[in-house]
């Protein structure tokens, strides 16, 4: 079978008054919680009715919870402090970054809700880290990481982790990831599609310190200030990975202080333990089974051929199995990641198949093992290029969605836009400086069952949001023209996916610039499942001044004059389900919005909409879709 929001305000811990707790936190019952409204209450939270596994670790699961969200609220402040201190526009505007908490051997115990599809990356890290600094981990360390051999995603995104301790006690490690802007490489951005080995990408940084016992490592900044085209901007961004650690680290040792560091640390442990006993309970109520599936990327930017991503995913008892052979072999261009993010797309799907509210940290994912062949695009060997793989990362997890469609449709999710379509234009401005505008453009959501498709919201694997048009203007000279949804892109189906986004701009700056884009699906569109139709494909249009529009590759590299215009549509979401099974009411709604044309209504769903009163005809539509069903394949829409 072939194929952004913004962050919430805190919110306040969740728990009981502070006065109900005594340095070990575990006096609730004392506090007048009969035994009663406790088992009520640990049920509303998704705890064990038996108390069995808590009492075996000397655990409450009152204050278990408790600590959850404690440790949630924390790294919401990490990415607070991040997003409100740094300089680049990719973070402070788009969300390109990524905060956790981490225990004492790499494994998340609390993650930030700005890009889930990091949930395997920063543990690899954090690994490393470890391993590398075995026995000299030192408070007031901070380490740096960027390699994607060495645990990371690609050269622009930069690892920087904390170790937390109190009273020499080592608690975890406070981390945090952020896309920078450029760290060096033969390109402005330094990400190319037409990269042949890492060395032409930037800087590559191994596992080091970029802090030693409080004192900064001079030779690593003067490195990094060096080796890129905006330092300024570059360590502005790291001080502000930086700032957020420290945040993490006092919301750390704030626990430890009121709970004391060794019971902390069980209640660490037990949340982990929990994860994994919540995972492998759902998991275990899966029908046993085996499926496959297969997904496309257009091309890999430099051969023109398509590049396949298959999965075979196999359920058995409380375990899942993810098997990427018959993957493409890795490519010589930029689009191959290391397999450490594909284990995090697994991780992805996974947690988002689960139900209730378990625990966003590692113990979810001690019963999935994923197999990835090496030497594949997505186990790429030395010295592979892998700078533009955020183009394809999301195809790792979404045919792990397509596979486990057909075992538990009712936890898929159809097609995406394929991921976040990357405009990067540079030039000169008016007064003849140099610039580099990065513009993220999100995104919409395949159909689900029992819901359509978001529109205009960043891919389910993130939490990016499209740079505001007011910042791009101010800061750059280019003009946004035009952003706004297209009406019948998204799939047909019983759930509508969620429509494509158009946006435009003209590039303004003092004589030739430079387009460099990444987008996919104009060839293989978002796929429909359970009978679903596909969602429209991508397209890439230039005008330029006095000439006819003309279609472009979507991993264009492009020379602009001023007065040229760029206008991008991304792919639109999948539908699930028959179209003509689609509630007639529905399809009127999306007509009366705009989304849907009358025309569209009737070819794609069987529904005949009276233009004058803007209402159905329910006998009309009646007699349509009875001859449209008895037709070869259905109505159109149903696949």
């Amino acid at each position: 079978m072939r194929q952004g929001s913004a962050l919430p305000r805190l919110r306040p811990v969740a728990g009981l008054r502070a006065g109900c707790l005594d340095s070990t936190g575990r006096r609730m019952l004392a506090c007048g919680a009969p035994a009663d409204r406790r088992a009520r209450a640990a049920a509303e939270i998704g705890a064990p009715r038996d108390d069995t596994m808590w009492q075996e670790r000397g655990l409450d699961p009152i204050t278990m919870e408790v600590v959850k969200n404690h440790l949630q609220a924390i790294v919401d402040e990490m990415s607070f402090t991040l997003e409100r201190t740094c300089a680049s526009q990719l973070i402070k505007d788009a969300q390109d970054f990524f905060c956790a908490l981490c225990d004492t051997q790499g494994e998340l115990i609390a993650v930030s809700i700005t890009q889930p599809n990091a949930l395997g990356t920063v543990p690899a890290v954090l690994r490393q880290v470890v391993d590398a600094f075995a026995g000299q981990v030192q408070p007031g360390d901070v380490y740096i990481v960027n390699d994607p051999y060495h645990g990371g995603t690609h050269l622009n995104d930069i690892h920087i982790m904390k170790p937390v301790f109190t009273d020499g006690v080592l608690l975890g490690y406070a981390t945090s990831k952020a896309h920078h802007t450029d760290v060096g490489g033969r390109v402005p951005g330094s990400m190319a599609f037409d990269n042949t080995e890492i060395y032409q990408e930037g800087l590559r940084i191994p596992p080091l310190k970029l802090y030693d016992r409080g004192q900064p490592n001079e030779t690593m900044w003067k490195l990094l200030e060096l080796n890129v085209r905006y330092p300024d901007v570059l360590l502005a961004d790291v001080h502000a990975q930086v700032t957020s650690l420290a945040t993490g680290e006092a919301g750390l040792r704030e626990l430890a202080a009121t709970y004391g560091p060794e019971t902390l640390k069980a209640y660490l442990d037990g949340l982990l333990a929990y994860g994994e006993t919540l995972a492998r309970a759902q998991i275990a109520e899966w029908p046993d089974g085996t499926a496959e599936f297969e997904d496309y990327c257009d091309d890999d930017g430099v051969s023109g051929n398509p590049v396949v991503f298959h999965a075979k995913v196999t359920k058995q008892g409380d375990q899942l199995f993810v098997d990427y052979a018959g993957t493409s072999p890795q490519v010589p261009a930029a689009i191959n990641f290391p397999p450490f993010e594909a284990v995090s797309g697994v991780h992805f799907v996974v947690r988002c198949c689960l139900k209730g509210d378990p625990p966003n940290n590692g113990g979810l994912f001690r019963t999935v093992h994923v197999d990835i062949p090496s030497g594949s695009v997505l186990n790429p060997r030395p010295p592979a290029p892998c700078s533009e793989r955020g183009l394809i990362v999301y195809r790792a997890a979404e045919v792990v969605i397509g596979a486990l469609a057909r075992l538990v449709p009712e936890g898929a999710i159809a097609g995406c836009e394929g991921g976040s379509y990357l405009m990067r234009f540079s030039g000169r401005t008016r007064r003849g400086e140099p610039f580099l505008c990065v513009d993220l453009v999100q995104g919409t959501w395949g159909a689900r069952c029992a819901k359509d498709g978001v529109d205009g919201l960043a891919d389910v694997q993130v939490n990016h949001t499209n740079t505001p048009v007011e910042v791009i203007e101010a800061n750059f000279p280019i003009r946004v023209e035009c952003h706004e949804l297209v009406p019948d892109s998204g799939g047909p189906g019983s759930w509508r996916g969620g429509l494509a986004i158009r946006r435009s701009w003209r590039y303004l700056g003092q004589g030739e610039g430079l387009l460099r884009s990444r987008s996919d699906r104009q060839r293989f569109p978002p796929y429909g499942l359970c009978g679903g139709r596909p969602g429209a494909p991508s397209r890439l249009v230039l005008q330029r001044v006095g000439e006819a529009p003309v279609e472009m590759h979507g991993k264009a590299v492009v020379a602009l004059q001023p007065g040229d215009l760029v206008e991008l549509t991304i792919a639109a979401g999948g539908g699930w389900g028959l179209a003509y099974e689609r509630d007639p009411a529905r399809v009127l709604a999306d007509a009366r919005g705009g989304k849907v044309s009358i025309a569209h209504a009737r070819e794609a769903y069987g529904v005949v909409i009276a233009e004058a009163t803007l209402s159905v005809d329910a006998a009309a539509s009646a007699r349509l879709r009875a001859e449209l069903s008895a037709g070869p394949s259905g109505p159109a829409g149903t696949g």
